[in-house]
């Protein structure tokens, strides 16, 4: 997140930015996954840090005169394969979602304030837990993994947060169909790996942000057509 959020200034120097151009921000699960290896103080400084960065990304955005931003906050991490198979570490990691969320929710509420960014909020903890209750609903696969690259070597909590930092921070390693699953049975998994959906949910996902957009432009049209009426 840091390093992404950093370069922004940098990125923007190289480009001519208008009102018209419209941002999307969904962020903060490796966050919480990385502060799921740290003590309770230590967690809860990482999700401030983070939440801190998004804000700091927020007021460049302004700088630069950009008024249109959608944020989202982040799904339960918690309901992710690689942490809900472990009672300790699920737990651990829904605390820390709501955590991120709670800060999230209040830094846009300041952004709002101290800035002329029009930000829309995205709910992609609810519609994450939505989508799973619908998988279940219809019998799909709503909690394994459907490709793996760490499947052999999970295990407690501190051996998973080895493979996840070494994921992270690496972003390279084997991958292979677990029992179960094939590339013919990968569209009734809601998981593709252990932290990633598969393509449906993210279509799903897509398609609801683009209503919300889409929403907020037709309202716009409807009142410039009202304004042209009224003069």
């Amino acid at each position: 997140l840091l390093t992404s959020l950093y370069s922004l200034p940098l990125s923007f120097s190289r480009q001519v930015l208008s009102k018209e151009d419209l941002f999307f921000i969904m962020i903060g699960g490796n966050d919480i996954m990385v502060a799921t290896a740290y003590d309770d103080t230590k967690g809860e400084e990482v999700m401030e840090q983070a939440v801190s960065e998004i804000c700091n990304a927020l007021k460049v955005l302004n700088e630069h005169g950009v008024k249109h931003v959608v944020v989202a906050n982040a799904p339960d991490i918690g309901l992710i394969p690689a942490f809900s198979k472990n009672k300790e570490a699920k737990e651990l990691a829904t605390k820390l979602t709501e955590s991120f969320n709670v800060k999230l929710a209040n830094g846009l509420d300041n952004m709002k304030k101290s800035t002329d960014l029009e930000i829309k909020t995205f709910d992609l903890n609810s519609k994450m837990k939505n989508m799973l209750g619908e998988y279940k609903n219809k019998g799909f696969n709503y909690q394994d993994a459907c490709i793996s690259d760490v499947a052999d070597q999970l295990g407690e909590l501190k051996e998973n947060i080895k493979i996840l930092s070494k994921l992270v921070f690496k972003g390279k390693l084997d991958a292979h169909y677990n029992p179960g699953c094939s590339k013919e049975t990968l569209e009734s998994h809601f998981f593709f790996d252990y932290f990633h959906p598969t393509a449906e949910p993210h279509h799903e996902v897509g398609d609801e942000v683009y209503q919300l957009i889409k929403g907020d432009e037709c309202e716009s049209t409807h009142t410039e057509q009202q304004g042209n009426v009224l003069l």
